[in-house]
């Protein structure tokens, strides 16, 4: 090896070398920020280089820029300033960068093809020439390569993101999230407005504004000041609009509070809101402001809403419905009560309904009962389709209504690609007006709906279709902004049928019981000797945990699986909460062993036999909702893709093998699924549920949390902690004013079509 002749330490180097060993990190993942590497220079000299570097392998030729450091434990370095991965020139390199797990979809022998087809420049080719270059090569198919065209594209523009805009803070995983978003316009856009990044959903205005002035952005620039808007109005959860002067005065203290030179003013923001108006960014409807997106959302439900409450509905007459009653009660030897029946009635005499009712109330038997009397009145030319908002409600109405039934992104085919030509984004359904449903909809647990999804479904409906939506108003609002059943109920435009009896085999469960008491504000009975309902009194968070860990390990003993078992916390953080309440479970259920494969993607360490959860976004195309739980069978390659080395888990999603590859796991944010919140818990049921309940949660000690976490349960409800903590969530029925104005718009556009009807009546008179 050559020896390294002493360097000055002050002076800028540019090399040329390859990576012959990466000392740090070991393994290298797909979004390591910072290297540590030994890189073979001019003559075999051998330097350590460290630095921000991504996409880097061993063997990969780098040419690079930095200064020299004397590092006390390592000697002397290279700290890098600049580096670059020039595209590949040789056979060689073509292979080697092609059959490397960057690249998705080619394995070795598809990487000697293509170089053997396209020569020692195959990357050039490629990159200029796109997938269609690809496709005559035999064994390669359009699917492999159009993924091999896209982790290239997203190779080399990532490592330019880095390159210039990694000085001033931007990660390796914002830069694979402004690949995505920008393509290769993002450092341009970035350039021109760092504001930009507060369009990444893991990227808030402060690392924003940090970035900004390293890019030495001016504090009363305009785009810093829209950006802050458009900040605080993402940032208020559940509100569909704030008023103008409570968003004035946040974006000021958001703004004024990381200002050095100049403190803004009412005008600035004024400024800002005009602007952010004239670009259709916002609405300002009165002192309403609104994202536009949001805007556009309340308006179409209340539009769709009030079209279906003024238009007739297909004439079916109550002499058929009450003779399919009958028939459907005695062959089903039950008998339906004067509500129930009603229901049914309304289901078949107008467009749209609301049913709601409490636990054990038989809201699943008129479900059962009206697709079983749809099917009779319409055998053939139309359909009833039973949905619900997330795949774990979609999987309990299933199970507990016996029909088949879908999340409602399948029924909306809310991103589903039609053609490789015709992408649709993720965010979009291809169910709406213009190709609207040809089917009816019962939509279950419609408290979980936001208004974005609710516009999405009533938009869907044609003419003349109906549509029953169904929950309990008593129930956790939806997660995203809104909240449609209770504005659909007050609106007192649209017919609800509420059912108030209880069916005796509910009245005989301590759970229904007690879930009536919390509704009524009325102290639980903790009595435990119907085994149904069971109260363990515990002094704090530390003894709450090892009982609930107490409670599992027993119920494995009875026979119960770990999928049966769920355990719920109203917060995330703390001793008794979501987090390490998930830990801890997961270390008594299925505990670390050599024997059982393990695979780390990010700071998250997956286990063959672990439950997990999905806890974002719906795709069609691959089957996968939030909320979707399931365990893990075995960490392998994909089966389905022979060539693909890279590991990822081989999934059991609810009777479905699924393989979810490191993309799939990080997109869609998976995660063990040992504890849930109690929101996330929302549309699904366990066996047994257990969850803690301290005075120390006091800011989610609330009636609904109560209710919600005790109707997940389907045998057993176990509650940990303190009876102080019960009084106080009972007694806390403070209602979630979440801003909204779509029982107004309702209101008031149903008035204009009743108007329009009217005005078409006298017309037609004259």
């Amino acid at each position: 090896m050559a020896v390294l002749s002493s360097p000055q330490k002050t002076e800028t180097v540019r090399l040329k070398g390859t990576i012959k060993k990466i000392l740090f990190p070991r393994p290298v993942k797909p979004d390591t920020d910072f290297m540590i590497a030994i890189l073979a220079g001019p003559s075999d000299i051998e330097i350590t280089i460290k630095g921000k570097m991504c996409g880097v392998h061993e063997k990969d030729e780098l040419l690079i820029e930095g200064h020299w450091v004397n590092d006390k434990k390592h000697g002397l370095q290279i700290e890098l300033s600049g580096w670059e991965k020039p595209v590949p020139t040789t056979k060689a390199q073509a292979i080697t960068l092609l059959s490397s797990s960057i690249i998705k979809g080619c394995g070795p022998k598809t990487a000697n093809l293509i170089v053997e087809t396209l020569g020692d420049n195959a990357i050039e080719v490629i990159m200029r020439d796109g997938a269609a270059c690809l496709f005559p090569i035999k064994g390669v198919g359009k699917k492999n390569a159009t993924r091999i065209v896209e982790s290239l594209s997203e190779n080399f523009n990532v490592q330019n993101i880095i390159k210039n805009l990694g000085q001033y803070g931007v990660t390796v995983k914002m830069a694979i999230k402004l690949h995505h978003l920008y393509k290769g316009n993002a450092v341009p856009v970035i350039q021109a407005n760092p504001y930009e990044l507060t369009n990444l959903s893991m990227v808030g205005f402060d690392a924003a504004d940090s970035i900004a002035k390293k890019m030495e952005i001016s504090e009363d620039s305009s785009f810093r000041c829209q950006a802050a808007i458009l900040y605080v109005l993402r940032q208020y959860e559940g509100h569909c609009y704030t008023e103008k002067g409570d968003l004035i005065t946040d974006v000021l203290n958001l703004l004024n509070k990381r200002s050095l030179v100049k403190t803004l003013g009412k005008e600035d923001v004024e400024s800002a809101l005009y602007f952010l108006s004239k670009a259709s960014k916002i609405v300002i409807d009165f002192n309403r402001i609104y994202l536009k997106a949001l805007y556009h959302h309340e308006c179409t439900a209340a539009r769709k809403i009030a079209e279906m409450v003024t238009s007739s509905a297909v004439n079916i007459s109550k002499a058929r419905i009450a003779h399919e009653i009958v028939k459907y009660q005695t062959q089903n030897r039950i008998i339906l009560n004067a509500k129930q029946q009603e229901a049914i009635y309304t289901f078949f005499s107008k467009n749209i309904m609301i049913l709601t009712g409490g636990p054990g109330t038989g809201k699943t038997a008129v479900i059962k009962a009206i697709a079983h009397i749809y099917r009779q009145v319409f055998p053939n030319d139309k359909e009833l389709i039973l949905c619900a908002p997330t795949g774990r409600a979609s999987q309990n109405l299933h199970k507990t209504s016996g029909f088949g039934a879908k999340t409602v992104h399948r029924v909306l085919n809310w991103g589903i690609k039609t053609t490789a030509e015709n992408e649709i984004t993720p965010d979009k359904a291809l169910k709406d007006e213009l190709n609207p449903l040809e089917e009816d909809l019962i939509v279950d647990e419609w408290s979980m709906a936001d208004i974005e999804l609710a516009s999405s479904t009533l938009r869907a409906i044609p003419k003349g279709g109906k549509v029953l939506v169904v929950g309990d108003p008593d129930q956790l609002p939806s997660v995203g902004p809104g909240a449609v059943l209770r504005d659909m109920i007050n609106s007192q435009c649209v017919h609800r049928v509420h059912l108030d009896e209880v069916y005796r085999q509910a009245k005989n469960s301590q759970i229904t019981e007690n879930a009536y008491r919390v509704k009524e504000g009325r102290m639980i009975d903790l009595d435990s000797s119907r085994k149904d309902f069971i109260f363990i009194e515990r002094p704090d968070a530390a003894s709450t945990q090892q009982m609930i860990l107490a409670c599992v390990k027993r119920l494995l003993e009875k026979g119960y699986r770990p999928e049966d078992i769920l355990v719920l916390s109203p917060i995330k953080k703390g001793t008794a909460g979501v987090e390490a309440l998930n830990d801890a479970t997961r270390a008594l259920v299925n505990p670390a062993d050599r024997r059982k494969k393990e695979l780390a993607i990010g700071s998250k360490l997956f286990r063959v036999g672990d439950v997990i959860i999905q806890n974002q976004r719906n795709s069609v195309a691959k089957n996968l909702y939030n909320g979707t739980m399931g365990t893990i069978k075995a960490i392998c390659s994909n089966p389905d893709d022979p060539e693909s080395k890279e590991e990822g888990l081989l999934c059991d999603l609810w009777g479905e093998e699924v393989f979810l590859t490191r993309e799939d796991i990080t997109e869609f944010d998976f995660t063990t699924g040992y504890s849930i919140t109690i929101h996330k818990s929302q549309g699904g049921q366990a066996k047994v549920v257990i969850s803690p309940i301290l005075t120390n949660h006091f800011i989610m000690l609330t009636r609904n949390n109560l209710l919600t976490s005790m109707t997940r349960a389907e045998e057993m409800m176990i509650l940990v902690g303190q009876k102080k903590a019960v009084a106080m969530a009972i007694k806390n029925d403070t209602p979630n004013l979440r801003r909204t104005y779509l029982s107004e718009r309702i209101r008031k556009c149903v008035g204009e079509e009743q108007e329009k009807q009217h005005k078409g009546v006298v017309g037609s008179l004259f």
